[in-house]
């Protein structure tokens, strides 16, 4: 069989440009440090590095969230700390006004301290977080919840949680409260690993007035 030259030239081109995509392509690799360029590389690998990188930003996601529920509840404990000592002192005062050797002039002294106290209680009930959301307004963070009127005092929130997306957690063998036969007041709750008592066994141990416990378990206490 006669190849002509022009097969040749052909073929040689043809190598050379395979050749040069090829170096390309490695080229591409190495300056983005990915394997896959495009699904069409490795569509099993691509599927499931979409799968990691879904993953990767809903665990930093959480991890956010996690962070600012922590941030939260530490400043509104904080918050209702400094709640009940507001409230300490107001019972303090009010049980100092009722002393009856105090003139009008004392009186009046604790009524401005009181009076002050209850702005002070009212700018706590007011408290925002770091992003301007009112921490005890209920689902509607932007409203300010408690308002001064003529009447008193009015709470303009309402009585809905705030919700925040978490991961989901893993799921753990429920406790099994076993009633033991000398003590039948207490309870000891103790985890098993899906392991049944033998009946024989469970028999002597309620003979004894103990209860068997699954060998390598750690002890539980009893309250």
């Amino acid at each position: 069989m006669r190849i002509s030259t022009s097969t040749l030239f052909s073929e040689g081109v043809a190598s050379m440009n395979q050749l040069q995509t090829s170096l390309a392509r490695t080229q591409a690799q190495i300056s983005t440090g990915r394997r896959i360029l495009n699904p069409a590389d490795d569509p099993a690998a691509a599927a499931r590095a979409t799968e990691l990188n879904q993953a990767d930003a809903a665990n930093t996601q959480f991890a956010a969230n996690r962070t600012a529920a922590t941030n939260t509840l530490s400043l509104s404990e904080s918050i209702l700390g400094s709640v009940t000592s507001l409230l300490q002192d107001a019972q303090a005062l009010t049980v100092q006004a009722g002393n009856a050797t105090l003139n009008a002039s004392d009186l009046r002294s604790i009524a401005g301290d009181l009076s002050g106290r209850l702005q002070e209680l009212i700018g706590l009930a007011n408290s925002t977080d770091g992003t301007g959301n009112f921490l005890f307004s209920g689902a509607q963070g932007r409203v300010q919840p408690f308002v001064e009127t003529a009447a008193g005092v009015s709470y303009q929130g309402d009585d809905v949680q705030r919700l925040i997306q978490a991961p989901p957690r893993a799921r753990s063998p429920a406790p099994i409260r076993v009633r033991t036969s000398s003590c039948a007041s207490r309870t000891a709750t103790a985890r098993f690993k899906r392991r049944r008592i033998p009946p024989t066994r469970a028999a002597a141990s309620s003979a004894r007035g103990a209860c068997w416990m699954p060998r390598n378990m750690p002890p539980t206490s009893t309250r």
